[in-house]
């Protein structure tokens, strides 16, 4: 008896992760009432686009290394699914009515049922989240734990009415819920600071006492992504702890990733999670400033990590960057201005060009406008240029914004993704051109560095 209980205990472990030895998983269906001839399948930023044929019918197989939440999108309406390695996924739906009319058939159906229960007590519970950040942090706490515990009754009383639902995903479910509730916990200072518009937030002694009873090093964080985000800032305060880098100015540079490769590598036991970790702190600073002065670390990535894939993806990025690295011509672009005058890079041969990536949604892009009107005014004399192009999708709100600020430096519209050329993934990012149209930096300091960029601005030669 002990061992048919061992063995019925491993088969339901293993369930919805292992059904057969393939690292693959297809997602099909038919769309009824369709206008459009594809549907979007999500994971970050990975994208993958699924043809429908004029049956409304659709198939596609992708290929995937963990259980995870994907979002479906069809024309303007998504809705998150659960694919698992090894198991397939049947979605029926109507276009004009998407939410309401998803069915889930197939290997994943329970799950995909589920999910689309909690994702809609979800928005019915966070409808007031502005009025939680506004209240004081008690209140704020009992919100938050509320919550917490309607998901978890909900869970609960859908595997008792559904016993055969895989028990990882229930397992990884109830992570996510505890989880969540501590990423809540982090959340509510800077939000409260924002909402009621206040410099302090009088907190209870204990407020982040979960930080200190979290165990770092337990494998099953890799499949609940809200745990590795919690984990990630137990990291970074700890190295604030330690002297380490810290706050928003650190944010991508190489001496906090210096930093978090060091601390994960001597307190990580887990091979999992430091692929994990060091994997997402190399892949933040190489897509926002690219790869000049961290070879070091790349080659502890490739030294330390175990994930092939990772490791290749790292090495086409390297390439990616070649051709803007400092020495190398300047992409090349003519753009709009305000008045539809066509302005390109070699209009400025011959002086130093300071190009500002940013758009009229992005906080942080707003945050540099006022010094880079003081930047223009300081420089206005000087052998450099100051260009700031849109990347908004909305040429109509670039050009509301510069008709009622007037901004007195150059303003174009990239409505092309000439951006593309510059690796431009981040906003804000700055460009520096030397004079005779070569990338001196392709991620400058900010306006808001000061004598950072000032310093670096005013060593160049014939400024």
């Amino acid at each position: 008896m002990k061992k048919l209980f061992i063995l019925l205990s491993l088969i339901s472990m293993f369930a919805c992760t292992s059904k057969e030895p393939v690292n693959k998983s297809t997602i099909s269906g038919t769309v009824s009432n369709k206008s459009a001839d594809f549907l979007l399948l999500s994971y970050g930023r990975d994208i993958d686009t699924i043809a429908v044929n004029e049956d409304g019918t659709f198939s596609f197989t992708r290929e995937l290394d963990k259980a995870g939440s994907f979002y479906l999108r069809s024309e303007r309406d998504y809705a998150s699914i659960y694919l698992a390695p090894g198991y397939n996924l049947i979605v029926n739906f109507d276009a004009k009515d998407f939410t309401n009319s998803l069915l889930f058939e197939g290997d994943l159906a329970l799950e995909n049922k589920y999910n689309q229960m909690v994702n809609a007590l979800s928005r019915k519970l966070q409808n007031n989240a502005r009025a939680l950040y506004l209240a004081d942090a008690e209140t704020y706490r009992l919100g938050i734990d509320s919550i917490r515990i309607a998901k978890e009754d909900l869970l609960d009383e859908f595997v008792t009415e559904n016993p055969d639902i895989c028990t990882i995903f229930v397992e990884n479910e109830k992570l996510n819920y505890e989880f969540t509730y501590y990423s809540s916990l982090s959340n509510y200072e800077p939000a409260h600071k924002y909402y009621a518009k206040v410099e302090e937030v009088d907190l209870p002694d204990d407020w982040y006492s979960f930080e200190e009873e979290i165990a770092i090093n337990d494998p099953k964080y890799i499949d609940v992504p809200v745990a590795l985000r919690v984990v990630g800032g137990i990291i970074n305060k700890k190295i604030e702890s330690e002297g380490g880098p810290s706050g928003d100015d650190a944010w991508g540079t190489p001496e906090l990733m210096g930093a978090q490769f060091d601390w994960i590598l001597a307190n990580f036991e887990n091979q999992g999670l430091i692929d994990h970790f060091l994997n997402s702190y190399l892949v933040q600073v190489v897509d926002f400033a690219g790869p000049a002065g961290i070879e070091e670390y790349i080659d502890i990535f490739y030294e330390k990590t175990t994930i092939q894939k990772n490791i290749d993806s790292m090495k086409e990025k390297v390439v990616e960057w070649a051709p803007i690295m400092p020495g190398n011509e300047a992409p090349a672009f003519t753009l709009p201005d305000i008045d539809g005058n066509m302005v390109s890079l070699s209009d400025f041969t011959g002086q130093y060009v300071y190009i500002d990536f940013w758009a009229t949604w992005c906080g942080p892009c707003k945050i540099e406008i006022p010094v880079l009107e003081k930047m223009e005014m300081n420089y206005k004399n000087k052998n450099i240029k100051i260009i700031s192009i849109s990347v908004d999708k909305d040429k109509q709100a670039w050009a509301d914004m510069i008709t009622k600020d007037q901004p007195q430096w150059l303003q174009l519209h990239d409505s092309i993704n000439m951006n593309d050329d510059y690796l431009v993934k981040y906003i804000p990012s700055f460009v520096l051109i030397d004079r005779d149209g070569k990338i001196l930096n392709a991620r400058a300091p900010r306006p808001s560095s000061g004598e950072v960029l000032e310093n670096l601005i005013n060593s160049l030669e014939g400024i």
